[in-house]
């Protein structure tokens, strides 16, 4: 693992995560957040290796559900979950993503510039989307191109919505959302795109 970068160039922002026995992944996700700020893991009672790689990464680990119940799903009620990560957050950019995803540097750089910058050009952010499966990068895909919104300022009032396919709700009218140049990379293994 490399080490945390000093705390004063550290990303002023948070980075909340939901994980369930997600150990063999969350190592290379949170090895792409090492720069930022604040990272949260909201766990499902995992049992495997998952608490453990976040802590020695340095993140924060809370538990989905006030339980000691062993691996405790969210699939039916993930926006609850994403709500009770993204509230413990301590910093006013918030990031949130999944655990077997990861940010590429440039991806990286882009969202320092904007939560360093004192006259952000707005406060509510998507990113294009890229798929890799098996670590390959897939270039042309049927969905290209697609957004996630992603990055959100706490000004903005944003709270989550949808219990499976969840996503952040707020005045659109309001807070015009802007577009990040770099993606967001979505790590799918072999196995899930054969049971697709």
């Amino acid at each position: 693992m490399l080490k945390n970068a000093p705390s004063s160039e550290k990303i002023p922002c948070s980075v909340s995560l939901i994980t369930l026995n997600t150990g063999d992944s969350l190592g290379a996700c949170l090895e792409s957040l090492r720069d930022f700020a604040e990272i949260i893991v909201c766990d499902g009672n995992s049992t495997d290796n998952t608490k453990e790689v976040a802590e020695a990464f340095g993140a924060r680990v809370i538990s989905q559900y006030d339980t000691d119940e062993p691996n405790t799903p969210c699939a039916m009620d993930k926006a609850a979950v994403r709500e009770r990560a993204m509230q413990e957050s301590t910093l006013p950019w918030r990031f949130f993503m999944d655990a077997d995803d990861t940010l590429s540097p440039e991806a990286v750089d882009e969202i320092r510039a904007i939560t360093r910058s004192e006259r952000p050009a707005t406060l509510v952010w998507r990113m294009p989307t890229r798929v890799f499966i098996a670590g390959r990068e897939i270039k042309h895909e049927a969905t290209y191109p697609s957004y996630q919104t992603r990055l959100v300022h706490e000004s903005v009032g944003a709270h989550f919505r949808g219990a499976v396919h969840d996503r952040l709700a707020f005045d659109a009218n309001k807070f015009p959302v802007g577009t990040l140049k770099n993606h967001y990379n979505f790590h799918w293994s072999k196995e899930r795109t054969d049971h697709y």
